[in-house]
């Protein structure tokens, strides 16, 4: 009876290089599956928001919800309700910010759909329900326009944009390259980008050149620099819904 054969360490070395080159392969494909599928959960959570402002708006005369009109921390020229983030709570003041006034009323029952799945702060969506209400300021994956751009003040007529635009967009997946407590983005590779817009459609669009979000050189000022660049992102969002984003017309 003959001795059986084992790998020799160059057939292991083989087979370990062949491994290894087959995970290269797949992994980018593993990856951009699991980040659509993100995207996919993103979209869902929009839907459910987008449920949330309809209800809100049919008790309250087709209105949207608004922060408070007081003086911002970000710019005193400027009140909260005229600012889009992606602020929920304002500790400072015990009030609701943005979509956060979707909560109190029980139009969003559930607050982790404010969270992306795949946003960088991986403890918001463990920790959401403590932050608001709380003493500090509460914040979550998507921008919320609020009056940030915007003429109208109701969900069914947005107005215009400062450069005259239909004002339509209403949320987008957050992808602020700024410094904390801004930095957010809803995707890793900041690639991909849901908004939602007022007649509750939602429409992906690729984000490789950041049209939509900041990149780090365009908050050297804050917050001036935050906020300008932020009333950019919503005209670009506005005119991207039916025209290519790269061709938006700038604000003065």
């Amino acid at each position: 009876m003959g001795r059986r054969r084992g790998f020799s360490l160059l057939e292991l070395l083989l087979v370990i290089a062949i491994i290894g080159v087959l995970i290269a392969i797949i992994s980018p494909s593993l990856e951009k599956a699991t980040e659509r599928s993100r995207v996919a959960a993103c979209s869902s959570n929009l839907h459910q928001i987008a449920i949330g402002f309809n209800t809100y708006a049919s008790e309250f005369n087709s209105r949207i919800p608004v922060g408070p009109g007081s003086a911002s921390s970000l710019d005193a020229a400027r009140p909260w309700n005229t600012i889009g983030s992606h602020q929920l709570w304002i500790g400072s003041l015990a009030s609701y910010d943005g979509m956060g006034g979707l909560v109190p009323g029980g139009w969003i029952t559930d607050v982790r759909v404010f969270i992306c799945p795949s946003d960088d702060d991986r403890g918001l969506k463990n920790n959401i329900k403590g932050m608001i209400g709380g003493t500090g300021d509460a914040w979550g994956s998507y921008a919320y326009r609020q009056m940030d751009q915007r003429s109208g003040g109701l969900l069914t007529t947005p107005g215009t944009n400062g450069v005259g635009n239909a004002a339509r967009a209403l949320v987008l997946d957050w992808q602020s390259a700024g410094p904390a407590p801004y930095a957010h983005g809803s995707h890793d590779t900041s690639e991909y980008l849901n908004v939602l817009y007022a007649d509750g459609h939602i429409q992906y669009f690729p984000n490789d050149d950041r049209d939509f979000g900041g990149r780090d050189k365009d908050y050297g000022a804050m917050p001036g620099s935050y906020l300008k660049r932020l009333d950019q992102v919503w005209v670009n969002a506005d005119w991207a819904e039916t025209q290519s984003v790269d061709s938006a017309p700038k604000l003065p």
